[in-house]
């Protein structure tokens, strides 16, 4: 990932917390993230990524990739209504929704409020992320146990040159 230069550490404190620090030189020169870690819940590796889920005192459960930050239960809603409710909008009948990445379920979960939307693919490469999801973060992952998600668990540009079906929405929720 050279071309997405980064720093990530976390460390102990004098007092014993322990710190998430997020620091991108490249997009945000100067600047660091940092949040205090009540308690790590989860941390695993896959064959993409490492996953990592703390809890937080204010930010709630909050869900890191590769030490970056992708969603926090105290706010996450304002980007998964927003990521989801813009499109389907912009459709009359969006009945067939193709949500590629979206690894947590936060979008599968707007879209199910929508009773138009009958069917979903979530297409993400890394099984890990959903299993961590519906584990750990239940407020998001739960929607991907519904009878109207299909899970495809590949590298979305190989599925998407190989699908015939048609979709009425497209939702990329890559970081």
């Amino acid at each position: 990932k050279q071309w997405y230069q980064r720093r990530v550490r976390g460390g102990m404190e004098d007092d014993g917390s322990l710190w998430h620090v997020e620091e991108n030189d490249v997009h945000y020169p100067g600047q660091r993230f940092h949040l205090l870690q009540e308690k790590i819940v989860c941390e695993r590796q896959s064959d993409y990524q490492a996953i990592k889920v703390f809890e937080h005192k204010k930010f709630g459960t909050v869900l890191t990739l590769d030490g970056c930050v992708q969603c926090s239960t105290y706010d996450e809603f304002l980007y998964q209504e927003m990521l989801t409710f813009l499109p389907l909008c912009s459709v009359a009948e969006p009945s067939n929704v193709l949500v590629i990445g979206g690894g947590d379920g936060g979008v599968v979960r707007e879209l199910l409020k929508d009773s138009r939307v009958q069917q979903i693919t979530l297409v993400d490469i890394d099984e890990k992320v959903l299993e961590v999801s519906k584990k750990f973060i239940s407020s998001m992952g739960d929607s991907l146990n519904s009878d109207k998600v299909d899970i495809k668990i590949c590298d979305a540009s190989v599925y998407v040159q190989s699908c015939t079906d048609i979709f009425d929405v497209v939702i990329l929720d890559l970081v």
